[in-house]
Protein backbone atom coordinates (compact mmCIF):
# COMPACT_ATOMS: atom_id res chain seq x y z
CA UNK A 1 0.00 0.00 0.00
CA UNK A 2 1.38 3.48 -1.11
CA UNK A 3 3.02 4.98 1.96
CA UNK A 4 3.50 1.79 4.09
CA UNK A 5 6.23 1.10 6.21
CA UNK A 6 9.14 -0.99 4.52
CA UNK A 7 10.32 -3.85 6.46
CA UNK A 8 13.29 -6.63 5.84
CA UNK A 9 16.34 -6.09 4.34
CA UNK A 10 16.82 -3.52 1.43
CA UNK A 11 17.00 -5.11 -2.28
CA UNK A 12 20.46 -5.37 -3.60
CA UNK A 13 21.94 -2.85 -5.68
CA UNK A 14 21.20 -2.81 -9.48
CA UNK A 15 23.08 -1.66 -12.36
CA UNK A 16 21.21 -0.07 -14.95
CA UNK A 17 22.24 1.91 -18.05
CA UNK A 18 20.68 4.00 -21.48
CA UNK A 19 21.79 2.57 -24.69
CA UNK A 20 23.17 5.21 -27.07
CA UNK A 21 23.12 4.71 -31.25
CA UNK A 22 25.28 6.73 -31.57
CA UNK A 23 28.27 4.24 -32.03
CA UNK A 24 25.93 1.70 -33.46
CA UNK A 25 24.82 -0.02 -36.87
CA UNK A 26 21.65 -1.12 -38.46
CA UNK A 27 21.22 -4.11 -41.54
CA UNK A 28 20.83 -2.66 -44.50
CA UNK A 29 19.80 -5.72 -47.06
CA UNK A 30 19.38 -5.51 -50.99
CA UNK A 31 16.75 -7.70 -51.30
CA UNK A 32 16.43 -9.07 -55.09
CA UNK A 33 14.75 -11.37 -54.86
CA UNK A 34 10.62 -12.66 -55.62
CA UNK A 35 8.49 -12.79 -52.56
CA UNK A 36 6.37 -14.28 -54.82
CA UNK A 37 8.77 -17.45 -54.75
CA UNK A 38 8.92 -19.85 -51.40
CA UNK A 39 12.48 -19.21 -50.73
CA UNK A 40 11.68 -15.40 -51.57
CA UNK A 41 8.72 -15.42 -48.90
CA UNK A 42 10.80 -17.08 -46.39
CA UNK A 43 13.75 -14.69 -46.74
CA UNK A 44 10.96 -11.79 -46.49
CA UNK A 45 9.71 -13.24 -43.04
CA UNK A 46 13.13 -13.70 -41.69
CA UNK A 47 13.68 -9.84 -42.34
CA UNK A 48 10.24 -8.78 -40.67
CA UNK A 49 11.75 -10.62 -37.89
CA UNK A 50 14.65 -9.07 -37.46
CA UNK A 51 12.97 -5.69 -38.23
CA UNK A 52 14.28 -3.79 -34.92
CA UNK A 53 17.98 -4.51 -36.65
CA UNK A 54 17.27 -3.67 -40.50
CA UNK A 55 16.72 -0.39 -40.94
CA UNK A 56 16.53 -0.44 -44.66
CA UNK A 57 15.01 -3.24 -47.63
CA UNK A 58 15.60 -2.48 -51.66
CA UNK A 59 12.90 -4.13 -53.39
CA UNK A 60 13.72 -4.93 -57.12
CA UNK A 61 11.49 -6.02 -60.22
CA UNK A 62 12.42 -7.53 -63.33
CA UNK A 63 15.47 -6.62 -65.85
CA UNK A 64 16.57 -4.46 -62.79
CA UNK A 65 13.71 -1.91 -63.01
CA UNK A 66 10.31 -1.31 -61.36
CA UNK A 67 7.83 -3.97 -60.85
CA UNK A 68 5.36 -3.00 -63.53
CA UNK A 69 2.72 -3.72 -63.75
CA UNK A 70 1.29 -3.55 -59.87
CA UNK A 71 3.12 -7.25 -58.46
CA UNK A 72 0.08 -8.03 -55.59
CA UNK A 73 2.36 -9.95 -53.74
CA UNK A 74 5.33 -7.57 -53.74
CA UNK A 75 2.65 -4.53 -52.63
CA UNK A 76 2.01 -6.95 -49.38
CA UNK A 77 5.58 -7.25 -48.75
CA UNK A 78 6.29 -3.74 -49.11
CA UNK A 79 3.41 -2.69 -46.62
CA UNK A 80 4.31 -5.24 -44.10
CA UNK A 81 8.14 -4.39 -44.07
CA UNK A 82 7.26 -0.51 -43.58
CA UNK A 83 4.39 -1.87 -41.06
CA UNK A 84 7.61 -3.04 -39.12
CA UNK A 85 9.18 0.32 -39.13
CA UNK A 86 11.82 -1.07 -42.14
CA UNK A 87 12.71 1.84 -44.80
CA UNK A 88 11.52 0.09 -48.22
CA UNK A 89 13.40 1.51 -51.67
CA UNK A 90 12.75 0.61 -55.20
CA UNK A 91 15.94 -0.26 -57.40
CA UNK A 92 16.68 2.06 -60.25
CA UNK A 93 19.53 1.78 -62.02
CA UNK A 94 21.52 4.42 -63.57
CA UNK A 95 23.98 2.81 -65.39
CA UNK A 96 27.02 4.77 -64.56
CA UNK A 97 25.22 7.22 -66.70
CA UNK A 98 26.55 5.21 -69.90
CA UNK A 99 30.11 6.43 -69.52
CA UNK A 100 31.53 2.60 -68.62
CA UNK A 101 29.37 2.02 -71.94
CA UNK A 102 26.08 0.48 -70.31
CA UNK A 103 23.24 0.81 -72.47
CA UNK A 104 19.58 1.82 -71.64
CA UNK A 105 16.78 -0.68 -71.81
CA UNK A 106 13.77 1.56 -71.24
CA UNK A 107 14.10 5.07 -72.65
CA UNK A 108 15.96 5.24 -76.26
CA UNK A 109 17.01 1.62 -76.15
CA UNK A 110 20.35 0.66 -76.87
CA UNK A 111 21.99 4.40 -75.73
CA UNK A 112 24.45 5.24 -73.64
CA UNK A 113 24.13 8.83 -73.49
CA UNK A 114 24.02 10.61 -70.78
CA UNK A 115 20.68 11.89 -71.29
CA UNK A 116 19.00 8.90 -71.87
CA UNK A 117 20.09 7.13 -68.83
CA UNK A 118 18.87 10.15 -66.63
CA UNK A 119 15.37 10.41 -68.32
CA UNK A 120 15.32 5.91 -67.63
CA UNK A 121 15.95 6.36 -64.40
CA UNK A 122 13.82 9.57 -63.55
CA UNK A 123 11.08 7.07 -65.27
CA UNK A 124 11.80 4.54 -63.19
CA UNK A 125 12.22 6.32 -59.95
CA UNK A 126 8.74 7.67 -61.08
CA UNK A 127 7.00 4.27 -61.50
CA UNK A 128 8.03 2.81 -57.98
CA UNK A 129 6.42 5.80 -55.89
CA UNK A 130 3.53 5.84 -58.64
CA UNK A 131 3.08 2.28 -58.03
CA UNK A 132 4.36 1.62 -54.83
CA UNK A 133 4.75 4.68 -52.91
CA UNK A 134 0.88 4.46 -51.13
CA UNK A 135 2.02 1.02 -49.66
CA UNK A 136 5.11 2.17 -47.80
CA UNK A 137 7.58 2.28 -50.62
CA UNK A 138 10.06 5.13 -48.49
CA UNK A 139 12.19 6.22 -51.84
CA UNK A 140 14.86 4.71 -54.38
CA UNK A 141 17.97 3.17 -54.63
CA UNK A 142 19.93 4.63 -57.30
CA UNK A 143 22.63 1.64 -58.52
CA UNK A 144 25.81 1.84 -60.07
CA UNK A 145 26.22 6.05 -59.98
CA UNK A 146 29.23 7.50 -60.59
CA UNK A 147 31.90 8.35 -57.85
CA UNK A 148 33.14 11.68 -59.21
CA UNK A 149 31.35 14.68 -59.64
CA UNK A 150 32.68 15.04 -63.08
CA UNK A 151 34.06 18.79 -64.92
CA UNK A 152 31.95 21.45 -63.70
CA UNK A 153 29.70 19.10 -61.67
CA UNK A 154 28.30 17.46 -64.62
CA UNK A 155 27.53 14.19 -63.11
CA UNK A 156 26.84 15.58 -59.71
CA UNK A 157 24.01 17.98 -61.59
CA UNK A 158 22.50 14.95 -63.08
CA UNK A 159 22.34 12.96 -60.32
CA UNK A 160 20.93 15.87 -57.97
CA UNK A 161 17.94 16.45 -60.70
CA UNK A 162 17.14 13.17 -60.52
CA UNK A 163 17.03 13.16 -56.87
CA UNK A 164 15.24 16.51 -56.84
CA UNK A 165 12.51 14.81 -59.52
CA UNK A 166 12.01 12.24 -56.72
CA UNK A 167 11.65 14.55 -53.97
CA UNK A 168 9.21 16.76 -56.17
CA UNK A 169 6.95 13.45 -56.13
CA UNK A 170 7.21 12.49 -52.11
CA UNK A 171 9.29 15.77 -50.15
CA UNK A 172 10.14 12.82 -47.40
CA UNK A 173 12.04 10.39 -49.83
CA UNK A 174 14.86 8.60 -48.89
CA UNK A 175 17.18 8.90 -51.81
CA UNK A 176 20.31 6.55 -51.81
CA UNK A 177 23.16 6.06 -53.93
CA UNK A 178 25.54 3.18 -55.03
CA UNK A 179 28.73 4.03 -56.43
CA UNK A 180 30.14 0.91 -54.60
CA UNK A 181 33.26 2.89 -53.83
CA UNK A 182 34.50 6.33 -52.28
CA UNK A 183 32.82 8.60 -53.88
CA UNK A 184 33.68 12.34 -53.53
CA UNK A 185 32.21 15.02 -50.77
CA UNK A 186 30.18 16.55 -52.99
CA UNK A 187 27.15 13.74 -53.28
CA UNK A 188 26.31 14.27 -49.70
CA UNK A 189 24.43 17.27 -51.04
CA UNK A 190 22.00 14.67 -53.18
CA UNK A 191 21.37 11.27 -51.22
CA UNK A 192 20.69 10.49 -47.89
CA UNK A 193 22.51 7.47 -47.58
CA UNK A 194 25.56 6.68 -49.63
CA UNK A 195 27.14 3.25 -50.54
CA UNK A 196 31.19 3.86 -49.90
CA UNK A 197 31.96 0.08 -50.24
CA UNK A 198 30.45 -2.88 -52.29
CA UNK A 199 33.37 -4.89 -52.41
CA UNK A 200 34.48 -8.81 -51.63
CA UNK A 201 35.46 -9.74 -48.12
CA UNK A 202 39.17 -9.92 -49.01
CA UNK A 203 38.81 -6.31 -50.76
CA UNK A 204 37.09 -4.63 -48.10
CA UNK A 205 39.66 -5.70 -44.88
CA UNK A 206 42.30 -3.56 -47.25
CA UNK A 207 39.45 -0.57 -47.85
CA UNK A 208 39.69 2.07 -46.39
CA UNK A 209 37.26 5.17 -46.34
CA UNK A 210 38.16 9.02 -47.09
CA UNK A 211 38.40 10.94 -44.24
CA UNK A 212 36.10 13.16 -45.06
CA UNK A 213 33.25 10.84 -43.96
CA UNK A 214 33.75 11.61 -40.19
CA UNK A 215 32.58 15.29 -40.79
CA UNK A 216 28.89 13.75 -41.20
CA UNK A 217 26.67 11.55 -39.69
CA UNK A 218 27.34 7.59 -39.98
CA UNK A 219 23.80 7.28 -40.84
CA UNK A 220 24.98 8.96 -44.25
CA UNK A 221 27.05 5.81 -44.89
CA UNK A 222 26.21 1.88 -46.18
CA UNK A 223 28.52 -0.65 -46.94
CA UNK A 224 27.83 -4.22 -48.45
CA UNK A 225 30.15 -6.90 -48.30
CA UNK A 226 29.75 -10.39 -50.01
CA UNK A 227 32.31 -13.68 -49.93
CA UNK A 228 32.37 -13.69 -46.19
CA UNK A 229 32.39 -17.25 -45.81
CA UNK A 230 32.71 -17.89 -42.56
CA UNK A 231 30.54 -16.38 -39.53
CA UNK A 232 33.89 -15.47 -38.25
CA UNK A 233 34.24 -13.32 -41.65
CA UNK A 234 31.32 -11.93 -41.09
CA UNK A 235 31.35 -10.37 -37.54
CA UNK A 236 34.57 -9.03 -38.50
CA UNK A 237 33.10 -7.22 -41.30
CA UNK A 238 30.63 -6.12 -39.17
CA UNK A 239 33.08 -5.05 -36.68
CA UNK A 240 34.86 -2.87 -39.47
CA UNK A 241 31.99 -1.34 -40.68
CA UNK A 242 31.01 0.04 -37.31
CA UNK A 243 35.31 1.50 -37.21
CA UNK A 244 34.32 3.08 -40.54
CA UNK A 245 31.78 5.19 -39.59
CA UNK A 246 29.23 3.10 -41.40
CA UNK A 247 24.90 3.48 -40.37
CA UNK A 248 24.70 0.31 -42.36
CA UNK A 249 26.36 -2.46 -43.22
CA UNK A 250 25.44 -6.31 -45.11
CA UNK A 251 27.71 -8.76 -45.06
CA UNK A 252 26.93 -12.35 -46.58
CA UNK A 253 28.34 -15.98 -47.89
CA UNK A 254 26.97 -15.34 -51.72
CA UNK A 255 29.59 -14.43 -53.95
CA UNK A 256 29.16 -12.42 -57.46
CA UNK A 257 27.98 -15.60 -59.68
CA UNK A 258 26.78 -14.44 -63.16
CA UNK A 259 23.11 -15.15 -61.93
CA UNK A 260 22.12 -12.41 -60.04
CA UNK A 261 24.32 -13.32 -56.95
CA UNK A 262 25.37 -11.84 -54.40
CA UNK A 263 22.09 -9.98 -53.59
CA UNK A 264 19.33 -12.53 -54.49
CA UNK A 265 19.40 -14.72 -51.67
CA UNK A 266 19.86 -14.56 -47.94
CA UNK A 267 22.24 -16.35 -46.27
CA UNK A 268 20.92 -19.70 -44.88
CA UNK A 269 19.07 -19.49 -40.66
CA UNK A 270 22.02 -19.92 -38.80
CA UNK A 271 24.82 -17.44 -40.16
CA UNK A 272 21.85 -15.10 -40.64
CA UNK A 273 21.14 -15.20 -36.93
CA UNK A 274 24.51 -14.53 -36.45
CA UNK A 275 24.94 -11.38 -38.44
CA UNK A 276 21.41 -10.09 -36.35
CA UNK A 277 23.58 -10.97 -33.32
CA UNK A 278 26.56 -8.89 -34.70
CA UNK A 279 24.83 -5.94 -35.37
CA UNK A 280 22.77 -5.35 -33.01
CA UNK A 281 25.86 -6.35 -30.36
CA UNK A 282 26.83 -3.10 -31.70
CA UNK A 283 24.72 -0.60 -29.50
CA UNK A 284 26.63 1.20 -27.32
CA UNK A 285 25.91 1.27 -23.50
CA UNK A 286 26.61 4.07 -21.21
CA UNK A 287 25.81 6.46 -18.85
CA UNK A 288 25.56 3.65 -16.56
CA UNK A 289 24.87 4.45 -12.67
CA UNK A 290 24.03 2.56 -9.78
CA UNK A 291 20.90 2.54 -8.00
CA UNK A 292 18.60 0.92 -5.05
CA UNK A 293 14.55 0.64 -5.32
Amino acid sequence: MLGAAVTGAPPPARASGTYTTAGSVKLGVPAYWSPGLPDGEEAFERLLAAAATVDTVIVNGPASGPADPLDQVLVAAVRRLADAGITVLGYVDTGYLGRTGAVTVRINAGSAEVADWRAQADADAAAWQRLYGPYGLAGVFLDQTLSACGAADEYLTVYGEISAAVRARQPDAVVTINPGTGVEECYTGVADVIVMAENSFTAYRDWTPPDWVRDHPRTTFWHLVHGADTPEAMREAVGLARERHAGQVYVTDAVIDGAGGPWNVLPDQEYWSAEVAAVRATRVRCAWRTYTR
